[in-house]
């Protein structure tokens, strides 16, 4: 299945909810892979909802698609509250929450990154 037009569908849906800019920066061919769609679809949308969900006070998210040695990279980029480097090695850990005072008011249960992981 072609992954830019799986991208595109999750960006155009979370785009109608969100009051932010997201560009999406295609750097290479359109790419075909094997996979459980769903599932892609599922951590892409994870990854996406968390950078609108932390950017409270708005501003640009950037998708960028690219390829190098014969594999693909999708990077998400955001203007929102930013991540403490004590807290990096525990993103992907279950119920893992940032531990600060803007985090604290924006709901969720700490599963999206680590649902990402196991897909």
């Amino acid at each position: 299945m072609e992954i830019i037009p799986l991208i595109q569908k999750v960006i155009e849906h979370l785009e109608n909810t969100a009051q932010l800019d997201i560009r999406f920066n295609i750097k290479t061919k359109d790419i075909m892979f094997l996979g459980d769609r769903l599932k892609i679809e599922q951590a892409f949308s994870n990854l996406l909802s968390n950078a609108i969900k932390y950017s409270p006070d708005g501003g640009r998210i950037t998708v960028r698609l690219y390829s190098r040695n014969d594999m693909f990279s999708i990077d998400i980029q955001d203007e929102g509250l930013g991540i403490p480097k004590e807290s990096l090695q525990h993103l992907f850990q279950k119920f893992y929450r940032v531990d600060n005072s803007d985090c604290r008011r924006i709901g969720g249960t700490g599963l999206g990154l680590a649902i990402v992981v196991e897909s």
